[in-house]
C-alpha cells in the first residue's frame, strides 16, 4: 500500500470502495455549512436524500424490498425502476454531502489509478495538477462517507460526486486506446496457434503444395480425381453418420417432455450481474428500436443487468439509431470500436469484453427477439451444473420462413441444427460449434480460453471447439432466439461463403498441431472435430461435384452408354450417399417440424439448396486465398426484404460491406 501511495500521490485511508485518498489535516473546511433548509431535514443522511428527491414512500419501499432480493442498492433500484434519474441522484447526495458534482470531461483528465469498470471511486489529476476523487457513492454509505468528511474535512476540496454511468465512460476512455489494440491482435498476439490471422501455417502450405503433386504422380488424372472422391465421400458419409444418429436419438425421444431443472426459488441477493453484448453495423432505426425494445423485456433485474450496444466509430447512422433508442434505459450502453482491421464482428466483441461486468457474459445480434426468459433458464443451467460447463446455447427459430423458398430452406436448416442435432451433441458431451448469438458464457471461463478470434470470420464454432479443447463443455437451454433469416439471394450467398470459409478457417487453426488437438480431446472428439468440421467442408465441396456428376452420369446411362468398374462403383456410391443425406436430413426435419407447416413439400427441392452450398463453399474456399478475414455484411431488418423500398435500402448497406453487427 506505501508503494502505490508514493506512485500516485493518494495515501491510503479507510473509505467506502477501499481506495486510498489523503489526510490533508492541515486544509479545513471554512465556512462550508449545510444550507438553511438541509438543517430542517431528517437527520439521517438517507432520509435527507430520499426528502430532497421527493419520492413517493411505496416507490421507496418496493425499492427497498428489490435491494435485498436481488443484492443491489437502493439507488440503483430507484434508478432500475426509473423513478428517478442517475443525475438527479447524485446531485441530491452531492447536496446532503455538501460536495461538488463531476464536471471535467475525459480528454481533462490524467488516470492516475487502475480501477475496473464497475468501480465507484476513480482517482484522477485536474488539468492545474489538482488532485481528485470522484466517487459515486452508494444510499447506504453515505453516512459512513459524511462521517469520514466530518473527521478530515480537507477532503472536500477533492471529492465530486459522479454517477455509474459517467464513471464507466470515464474507464471506457481510459483503457480505449488498449482494448483497441488488444482486440485487433487478440489470439494472434497472446496464442497465435489459436489465431486465423495467418491462414496456414509453414507446414500445412507444405502439405497443401505437396498433395497435388502426389495426385499428379498417379498413373493418370482419372485416378487421381477418383482417389479425391473417395476421400470426399468418406468425410460426407462420415458427416450422416452423426445426423443418423441424432436422428435416431430424435425418433426414441419422441413424446417424452423434456425438462429442464428450475429452480424453486432463488436466494436473496444470489442472482449474479449479466453482460449483454451486440455487434452493429449499418443498422436501420427500425432494427435497432426493435431490438432494444427486445433485449428491455429480458427477465432480470434492471440493477444487474448490463447492455453493451457495441458500434463502430466510422458508422454514424447507426450510432445515432443506439443513442435515440437506449436514451433514458437504464442499463444500456453505447460502445464505439475504433475503425481499424480486421472489421470483424468478434473483433468488436474482444473491444467491448474489458468493460462487462457480469459474471455471465451473453451475445445477441442486430436482428435477435430473445424469449424474456432466456437469461433465467441459462443463469439455472449454470446453477445446476458443474464449474466445467462455461457455456450454453439457445437455440435460434427463423420467423421468415413463409417470406419464400431461400427463408423457408433456412428456417427448416436452423430446426435441424438447434432442434436435433446440437441437442444431441450436447447430451452426449461432444464438442459443440456455437451458433454466432444467443451464446451465454461463464466470464471467467470465456477469458480463460482467450475470448473470441478476431481473425475468424465463423468466431463462434472455432470458440466452441477452443472450448472443449480446455475441458470445458456447452449445454443447449430450451428459451429461443428468434430472428429473420436472408431472403434475397445475394445476402445469403454472401453469409453462407462467410459461414464456410470461417469453418475452413477453423479447421486449419485446430489442425496445425494434431498432435496436440488430440491430446486436448481425446479420439473420440478428434473424429467428432473432423466429421464436424472436415464433413462440412466436404459436403459442400461434394454436393457442387456430385450432384452434377449423378446427373451427368444419368445421362449417359439413359444414352445407352455402359459405365463400368470403378466409376460404376463410385457412381452407386454416390447414389447411396445421396440417398442417406436426404433420408437423415429428411428424418430430422420431420422430428423437428409441426402439423401444418409445410416441411415435407418442401423437402423434394432439399439438393436444390444443398447444391446452392455447394456454390457458396466453392466461393468460399476462393476468398480464402484472397482475402481471409473479408466480412460480408447481411443486412438486418426491413433493409433485407424483397419489398424494402430504394431508401431503407440505401440507408441499411447493400450486404457487400465489411462490419461487425450480424450473424446467424
Amino acid at each position: 500500500m506505501r508503494e502505490q501511495s508514493e506512485a500516485t500521490g493518494f495515501p491510503s485511508i479507510a473509505l467506502p470502495y477501499g481506495f486510498g485518498l489523503p489526510s490533508d489535516k492541515h486544509d479545513a473546511a471554512d465556512g462550508r455549512e449545510s444550507p438553511a433548509f438541509l438543517a430542517e431535514m431528517p437527520r439521517s443522511p438517507l432520509d435527507r436524500v430520499l426528502a430532497l428527491l421527493a419520492l413517493d414512500p411505496a416507490a421507496v419501499a418496493a425499492a427497498k424490498l428489490a435491494r435485498l432480493r436481488n443484492g443491489t442498492d437502493l439507488g440503483a433500484e430507484l434508478v432500475a425502476a426509473r423513478r428517478i434519474g442517475e443525475a438527479q441522484l447524485a446531485a441530491a447526495i452531492a447536496t446532503v454531502l455538501r460536495l461538488e458534482r463531476m464536471e471535467a470531461e475525459p480528454a481533462e483528465l490524467r488516470f492516475v489509478g487502475e480501477e475496473g469498470p464497475a468501480a465507484r471511486l476513480i482517482r484522477v489529476l485536474a488539468p492545474e495538477g489538482e488532485r481528485l476523487a470522484l466517487v459515486a457513492p452508494r444510499l447506504e454509505d453515505i453516512a459512513r462517507l459524511e462521517s469520514v468528511l466530518a473527521a478530515r474535512p480537507g477532503l472536500y476540496a477533492m471529492l465530486r460526486i459522479a454517477t455509474p454511468s459517467e464513471l464507466f465512460a470515464l474507464h471506457a476512455a481510459r483503457t480505449e486506446a488498449a482494448r483497441a489494440e488488444a482486440a485487433c491482435l487478440s489470439l494472434s498476439r497472446a496464442a497465435p496457434d489459436f489465431s486465423a490471422r495467418q491462414t496456414t501455417t509453414g507446414p500445412q502450405g507444405f502439405v497443401a503444395g505437396l498433395a497435388p503433386a502426389l495426385l499428379t504422380s498417379l498413373p493418370t488424372w482419372s485416378t487421381a480425381l477418383r482417389l479425391l472422391h473417395v476421400v470426399l465421400l468418406a468425410l460426407f458419409l462420415g458427416g450422416i453418420a452423426l445426423r443418423l444418429g441424432a436422428a435416431l436419438s430424435l425418433l426414441r425421444r419422441q413424446g417424452r417432455q423434456e425438462r429442464s431443472p428450475l429452480m424453486a426459488l432463488a436466494a436473496m441477493g444470489a442472482m449474479p450481474r449479466y453482460s449483454l453484448l451486440v455487434a452493429l453495423r449499418n443498422e436501420t432505426r427500425d432494427c435497432v428500436a426493435g431490438l432494444v425494445a427486445a433485449l428491455d423485456r429480458l427477465d432480470w433485474p434492471r440493477a444487474k443487468l448490463q447492455i453493451l450496444m457495441v458500434c463502430e466509430a466510422d458508422d454514424p447512422a447507426t450510432v445515432a439509431h443506439v443513442r435515440d433508442a437506449i436514451a433514458d434505459r437504464r442499463g444500456f450502453f453505447l460502445v464505439e470500436t475504433p475503425p481499424a482491421p480486421p472489421r470483424t464482428k468478434p473483433k468488436a466483441l474482444n473491444f467491448a469484453l474489458p468493460l462487462a461486468t457480469g459474471e455471465i457474459v451473453a451475445l445477441f445480434d442486430a436482428e435477435d427477439r430473445p424469449n424474456p426468459s432466456q437469461l433465467r433458464a441459462a443463469w439455472e443451467a449454470f446453477e445446476t451444473s458443474g464449474a466445467d460447463l462455461a457455456c450454453v446455447q439457445a437455440p435460434l427459430v427463423v420467423t421468415n420462413g413463409d417470406r419464400g423458398w431461400l427463408p423457408a430452406q433456412f428456417a427448416i436448416e436452423y430446426r435441424v441444427l438447434f432442434g436435433a442435432l446440437l441437442p444431441w451433441l450436447a447430451r452426449h458431451r461432444l464438442p459443440l460449434p456455437l451458433g454466432g448469438t444467443s451464446n451465454h458464457f461463464r466470464q471467467a471461463a470465456l477469458r480463460a480460453v482467450g475470448a473470441w478470434d478476431s481473425h475468424n470470420v465463423t468466431e463462434d464454432a472455432d470458440l466452441g471447439m477452443r472450448l472443449a479443447r480446455f475441458g470445458y463443455r456447452t449445454a443447449m437451454i430450451a428459451p429461443p432466439t428468434f430472428e429473420e433469416a436472408p431472403e434475397r439471394w445475394r445476402d445469403w450467398r454472401n453469409q453462407r461463403t462467410r459461414w464456410m470459409k470461417g469453418w475452413m478457417q477453423s479447421w486449419l487453426v485446430h489442425m496445425r498441431r494434431p498432435h496436440r488437438l488430440a491430446r486436448d480431446l481425446g479420439m473420440r472428439d478428434v473424429l467428432v472435430f473432423q466429421l464436424l468440421f472436415a464433413g462440412m467442408i466436404a459436403s459442400g465441396l461434394a454436393h457442387a461435384a456430385t450432384l452434377p456428376l449423378v446427373l451427368v452420369t444419368v445421362l449417359i446411362l439413359a444414352g445407352g452408354t455402359e459405365v463400368g468398374g470403378a466409376d460404376a462403383l463410385l457412381f452407386g456410391l454416390d447414389v447411396v450417399a445421396l440417398a442417406l443425406g436426404h433420408g437423415a436430413y429428411a428424418m430430422l426435419a420431420l422430428g423437428t417440424s409441426e402439423a401444418g407447416d409445410g416441411t415435407a413439400r418442401r423437402l423434394w427441392s432439399l439438393p436444390a439448396y444443398w447444391l446452392l452450398i455447394g456454390l457458396a463453399t466453392l466461393r468460399a474456399l476462393g476468398q480464402l486465398g484472397r482475402n481471409p478475414q473479408l466480412w460480408e455484411k447481411t443486412p438486418h431488418g426491413s433493409a433485407a426484404r424483397r419489398d424494402a423500398s430504394p431508401a431503407e435500402k440505401a440507408r441499411g448497406g447493400t450486404g457487400t460491406g465489411r462490419g461487425a453487427g450480424l450473424l446467424r
